[in-house]
Formats: C-alpha cells, sequence, structure tokens
C-alpha cells in the first residue's frame, strides 16, 4: 500500500448497512436502477442463517415467480435493450434487504424505520418491516 493511500476496514454488517442507506438514497432520488443494484448487493451480502425473511416468503408464497428478474436483468448483458422498472420493484428489494438484516443481526437503523413507514404510506408493504427500535438494537440515527 502507498503511504498516502486511502482505504476503509469494514465488516459484512456495516457494508451491507452502507448498502442498503445508499440504495435509500437512489430510491428518493428515482435513481432506481443503482437502489435495486445496492440492496440486492446487501441483500446477498448477509449471511442466510434460519430467519425467515421477506425473500424467503415471497419464494414460498410465489414459487413461479421470478422475484430476481429486474436484478439480474441489471447484472448481466442478455435480455432486451429497454425495460421500465417501477418504484414498487426498488421498494421491494430493499424491503428485501432490510429485513434480512435485521433478522440476522437483530438490530436495525433509524432510517431503516423511515423506509419501512414511507413504504407503508406508499402502498408498498402492508405493516413495518422492522422491530420499533426499543426492541431491536439501533444502529446509527
Amino acid at each position: 500500500m502507498a503511504d498516502n493511500e486511502v482505504y476503509i476496514t469494514t465488516t459484512k454488517q456495516r457494508s451491507s448497512m452502507r448498502q442498503i442507506l445508499a440504495a435509500i438514497d437512489h430510491l428518493h432520488k428515482k435513481e432506481f436502477e443503482a437502489a435495486i443494484t445496492l440492496a440486492a448487493a446487501a441483500e446477498g451480502q448477509i449471511a442466510e442463517g434460519t430467519i425467515r425473511h421477506l425473500f424467503r416468503i415471497m419464494r414460498q408464497k410465489l414459487p413461479k415467480a421470478d422475484h430476481n428478474k429486474v436484478i439480474n436483468w441489471l447484472k448481466h448483458p442478455t435480455g432486451k435493450d429497454e425495460i421500465t422498472i417501477t418504484e414498487f420493484e426498488a421498494a421491494i428489494v430493499i424491503a428485501r434487504a432490510i429485513h434480512k438484516f435485521v433478522g440476522v443481526y437483530e438490530s436495525t437503523h433509524s432510517r431503516f424505520e423511515t423506509f419501512s413507514e414511507w413504504a407503508v404510506a406508499a402502498g408498498h408493504l402492508p405493516r413495518k418491516l422492522t422491530e420499533p427500535a426499543n426492541r431491536a438494537r439501533l444502529l446509527g440515527g
């Protein structure tokens, strides 16, 4: 490493949290491609564990649906050249990442709570994703 090299030391938990937070920022700027890509990366970085997180529930309830269609389109050169991505699709991928993060790490972030409330108000989710901050460890804020 060069003497003036800039670097960070991180963890899977910190990295996934930062990716989710950045995804939320991109969602609200209508940059759905970046929001989905970051949220999907965060979700994939979190160890599976035994929790019943949103993606598992989606696969159980709708086993024939392609839940990663937009994620895969964004990652690979295959498929048609142009697609339409909805706010709902971006919100659901972020919700998947948050739900898995909270379940695995048993902690939340104030912005996860705010996103969850926004997603319910926007009609994207039927109820909040996260435990109330007083029951889960609250990170950041």
